[in-house]
């Protein structure tokens, strides 16, 4: 899996607390993905009680551009 992250996503991840280690694991075993907008999709997963959701798009092969990373409700 390759992870490419949008200049916003590092930004918001960090400014999160949310590891790179978790992005992937919520890409890598969604407990729900939902379609969002251009092509773009949202990978939803509860870590550790809370719920991280994750905006991406793919590409070819296993190539994930991250456009954002936040706490889900």
């Amino acid at each position: 899996m390759k992870i490419v992250l949008t200049d916003h996503a590092k930004e918001r991840f960090r400014e999160r607390d949310i590891s790179l280690n978790v992005i992937k694991s919520v890409l890598s075993k969604p407990d729900v993905v939902k379609p969002s907008f251009d092509n773009r999709e949202i990978a939803i997963k509860v870590v550790n009680g809370k719920t991280i959701e994750v905006v991406y798009s793919k590409e070819k092969g296993d190539k994930y551009i991250i456009i954002t990373v936040y706490y889900g409700n």
